[in-house]
């Protein structure tokens, strides 16, 4: 029976009742030692009555062999993984050793095989998973597990979890799981524990043991049966903290041991397997046999249940592994590594990492061979999936060569990296760093480092670390490892555009220079060296524009050009010869890689920031599209975080603002899935821009709330624009231009437009000249048809309410943008200019021409659910003398009603995907597939697949 903790078992109860009904969840009960997490487990597994349960536990030994935990778990189910979707058992067979997976990055198809797993066997009977000691699990278990528990969604699956945290609050390391962190006992339950389990101890003795428990349940227990003879009198305890006093017990347990017995624990605590045929194979050839197996079961410290052994509390395991002598755990080690690697000559391999784990363990010294073989086996576990930071990091420790300990210790930081752990991550690269002088080393572990610096949030750092790191390999021999015949795939290029592209979105325009100078030098023939070459040259036209202006500091012109309709939209009357180079390396490198993608990913995503970068929204939603599904076919969730993010941004540039929010929250639970909250900014961008159209200021704040480093975003400057607060408008969107160090940075040169109208409805033209000086410029150099567009609409906009204003120039102005309009691009800024070229007319009292723009205008606002936007369209076509009747004709877009994950779902099964096909497109099982698909048909008004085939929404293509 367990007191106190009423409030934990409900949740349990809740959490099984709901699995059982086929809504899955996940719970993690966090606490120090002893506070009850391991018997709140116990009570789930005997209140899921009709569950099939399985278990698995972490543990500290064996905490650096990716996927032991999960193979534990799954043991009693492994036959049922050649049902699963091919790649999927692929996956979960080369992590488990079993097969050599199809792919270099497996490890969240395996976190996707486990989900599908469970909920394949949850079809006949729920299944309830029990995970113990999770803070000593394997990485990439955690990482699955994580993954899988995170999902649940119409799956008949319970997950539940016991982490041990020292302090309260702490981080479990399973992010968005709920999490209960059990509370110490009062001192009414304490004596319940007491006279329960010991009921003869005297009111003396047991009211000491309540004092120096603290509440804790394991020392309350531990603390009284260890009286002994002295249980019916006074004697109590000398004061101990409740987690020393529980170890001292355990220490006090094990100290009674034969040393036969005490050689078999020692094993035991170093075992994973928990199986005591591999147990007693290891024990025997240290002396030990089924009689010491005997005497730790009846001392309380194993429960053996037929082929399999537990410890009867985690705290025992680690207690007996920690106090052991240097030789018991060396011999312990080797003892295991004999014996698995026996067994794995039978079972095909699966074990031989863990052999070879054991090996290395055992070593007292540098041993060139061992070494060799944990480095074998590392890099067999990293093709399965698995994330082997720490064999690496050993398979160094034993190396006797220093440059092999910095090659090695370099491994180690790379798959950390890869992990999403940044902390370990630097700690291996600073170690390698100060072994080796090597280039090629040492610009790798700037990458590392660039790399954990942009996690942290400091891309500016890591562009100046990813640049130097670059400098050291052009300056060595160009025979050095990065120099390829494939400069693009070289390791100088992909130092140089992750360097491009967070200066760039950072705005350090001096370490843009940089990388670009060095482009220059070591790739001067590739498109990828051309395209940074030609981003340094665009921050330098974004920053200080190439612009004269006309003698009453109105209308931005080249310098000595008359300003007449014949030069006011001509291109290229603004632009330098180097701007138009520069755009034109941008889009040449931007057509290639949608036409013959490049073979790395960091080559691919590049171009992908570029299109971003000059505004071409259809190329960078094409780019981003194509690489969202290679990273879904190959489980590349590590980097789908970033290439959703700039999906995002491309699908709310196009007005498809419904997915650009469904896409961000998808990205958002991918990159909790990798650790990655670096992105999460530029993603709630998206929502917050989305939210600042809709003139939604309480969303806008909910969202700043949430990230405060959004508040100096433009979006709050066309927020206010919208909301007709034009001077709060103008100062905000000033400080945005005027604050960047770079303001060729692209959400400064975007963010001009919105400064022009705020500044032209505030009555201060004269505030927008410079500013548009720049935006003129970037316009002009750019092939992109909305930003010619919207460069006319803003050459207009100073003289659109000036008396005497030449009107056949304002005309041609806005016909002019009209017509690019018209190529592609950007409905809301479409819109903006009709809506604009809709008033002018109508003061220039063309009523009739006015009322067309202005119900354009107003039709797109409404799809877009710009709400200030389409009102003031109406509040014109109500002055320009017309009614309201045509409102009812605009209906609200079908999808909206949509949840972001049923909106996922529909796109795909719109396209004619099957239920399996979606489920591996978006990460999720297939039960949840259906359920989405059930709660979606109604919302849109069908009843099958065939029909929302056949819907007609744009949306939805």
């Amino acid at each position: 029976m367990l007191f106190g903790r009423d409030r934990e078992l409900t949740a349990l109860g809740g959490l099984i009742d709901a699995a059982r009904d086929g809504h899955g969840g996940a719970l993690v009960f966090s606490g120090p030692p002893g506070i009850g997490k391991t018997a709140l487990l116990r009570a789930a597994g005997e209140r899921a009555d009709g569950f099939r349960i399985l278990r698995t536990t972490g543990i500290e030994s064996e905490a650096g062999l990716p996927f032991t935990a999960l193979h534990m778990l799954l043991a009693p189910v492994l036959d049922r993984i050649p049902r699963l979707p091919g790649p999927q058992a692929d996956a979960l067979r080369g992590a488990f050793g079993l097969a050599r997976p199809p792919t270099d990055d497996t490890r969240f198809l395996v976190g996707l095989g486990l989900l599908t797993l469970l909920g394949e066997l949850a079809e006949k009977t729920p299944v309830l998973c029990l995970v113990d000691d999770t803070q000593w699990l394997d990485g990439p278990s955690s990482a699955s597990l994580a993954f899988a528990a995170r999902r649940l969604t119409a799956e008949r699956v319970a997950v539940v979890f016991a982490a041990r945290d020292e302090e309260e609050g702490a981080a479990t390391g399973l992010p968005g799981i709920r999490v209960l962190t059990p509370g110490a006992l009062d001192a009414a339950e304490a004596r319940a524990v007491v006279e329960a389990h010991s009921p003869a101890l005297g009111p003396g003795a047991r009211d000491r043991v309540v004092a120096e428990s603290a509440g804790n349940p394991l020392a309350l227990r531990e603390l009284a049966a260890g009286l002994g003879e002295t249980a019916v009198t006074d004697v109590a305890p000398t004061a101990l903290r409740a987690s020393a006093a529980v170890t001292a017990t355990f220490r006090r347990r094990l100290a009674e041991l034969p040393d036969t017995a005490s050689r078999l624990l020692v094993v035991a605590a170093a075992d994973r397997s928990c199986d005591v045929g591999t147990l007693m194979s290891a024990a025997r050839s240290l002396g030990c046999d089924l009689a010491d197996l005997d005497t730790a079961v009846r001392a309380r410290v194993l429960v053996v249940e037929g082929s399999s052994y537990a410890f009867r509390h985690p705290l025992i395991r680690s207690t007996a592994y920690q106090d052991a002598s240097v030789t018991d755990r060396v011999n312990a080690h080797r003892a295991l590594g004999d014996a698995l690697s026996t067994s794995s000559e039978s079972t095909g391999g699966a074990d031989v990492l863990a052999a070879t784990w054991h090996r290395a363990l055992a070593a007292t010294g540098p041993d060139a061979d061992v070494s060799a073989a944990m480095e074998q086996a590392a890099d067999n576990a990293w093709v399965r999936g698995g994330g082997p930071a720490e064999a690496y990091a050993l398979a160094a420790r034993l190396h006797p060569e220093q440059a092999h300990r910095a090659r090695l210790l370099t491994r180690a930081a790379q798959t950390a990296i890869v992990a999403g752990d940044t902390g370990r991550a630097t700690e291996l690269s600073a170690s390698a760093a100060g072994l080796t002088d090597d280039p090629a080393l040492r610009a790798a572990l700037a990458m590392i480092d660039g790399t954990a610096e942009n996690f942290r949030g400091h891309p500016r750092r890591a562009a100046n670390l990813l640049v130097t790191g670059a400098e050291g390999l052009v300056s060595a021999d160009t025979g050095a490892p990065g120099f390829t015949a494939a400069p693009e795939t070289g390791l100088a290029a992909t130092l140089l555009a992750i360097a491009a592209g967070y200066a760039w979105f950072s705005g350090d325009e001096t370490a843009l220079g940089r990388a670009a100078a060095l482009a220059g030098r070591c790739v001067p023939g590739s498109r990828v060296g051309a395209a940074i070459r030609g981003l340094a040259a665009l921050s330098r036209v974004g920053a200080q524009g190439r612009l004269g202006t006309s003698s009453d500091g109105r209308f931005p012109t080249a310098p000595g050009t008359a300003y007449t309709p014949a030069t006011a939209c001509t291109p290229g009357n603004a632009t330098t010869p180097g701007s138009a180079a520069a755009m034109s390396s941008l889009t040449e490198f931007i057509a290639h890689e949608r036409t013959t993608p490049a073979s790395s990913l960091i080559i691919r995503m590049f171009a992908a920031h570029c299109a971003r970068i000059i505004g071409d929204d259809e190329a960078a939603a094409d780019l981003g599209e194509a690489e969202s599904t290679r990273c879904r076919a190959y489980g590349t969730v590590s980097a789908l975080p970033d290439v959703l993010a700039g999906l995002a941004h491309a699908r709310l540039g196009q007005g498809r603002h419904r997915e650009a929010e469904a896409t961000v929250a998808e990205a958002a639970a991918f990159a909790a899935d990798v650790g990655q909250t670096h992105v999460l900014a530029d993603l709630h961008a998206v929502a917050l821009r989305v939210a600042a159209i809709a003139g939604d200021a309480e969303r806008c704040r909910a969202i700043t709330d949430a990230h405060p480093e959004l508040t100096g975003s433009p979006a709050l400057g066309l927020l206010e624009l919208g909301l007709g607060n034009h001077e709060e408008a103008l100062a905000h969107l000033e400080a945005v231009v005027d604050g960047l160090e770079s303001p060729g940075a692209a959400p400064a040169v975007f963010a001009i437009p919105d400064l022009v109208e705020a500044a032209v409805r505030a009555g201060r033209s004269e505030r927008a000249a410079k500013p548009l000086e720049r935006f003129l410029a970037w316009a002009d150099a750019a092939p992109v048809p909305w930003l010619k567009a919207v460069a006319a609409r803003c050459r207009a906009l100073p003289d659109f309410d000036r008396k005497g204003a030449d009107e056949t120039v304002l005309e041609y102005l806005f016909v002019s943008a009209l017509d690019h309009h018209a190529v592609a691009g950007r409905p809301f800024e479409f819109a903006r200019t009709e809506l604009l070229y809709g008033e002018w007319l109508r003061r220039a009292r063309r009523r009739v021409d006015a009322r067309g723009q202005l119900r354009s205008a107003e039709a797109r606002f409404t799809r877009l659910g710009a709400v200030p936007w389409a009102a003031r369209a109406r509040a014109e076509l109500r002055a320009a003398g017309e009614g309201d009747s045509h409102e009812a004709r605009i209906p609200a877009s079908a999808l909206d009603s949509l949840t972001t994950q049923e909106l996922h779902v529909v796109r795909l099964a719109a396209t004619g995907a099957g239920n399996q096909e979606i489920a591996t497109r978006l990460f999720l099982s297939r039960r949840t597939v259906e359920y989405h698909l059930y709660k979606a048909y109604p919302k849109l008004g069908v009843s099958s697949r065939r029909e929302l085939v056949k819907l007609d929404l744009p949306e939805l293509r």
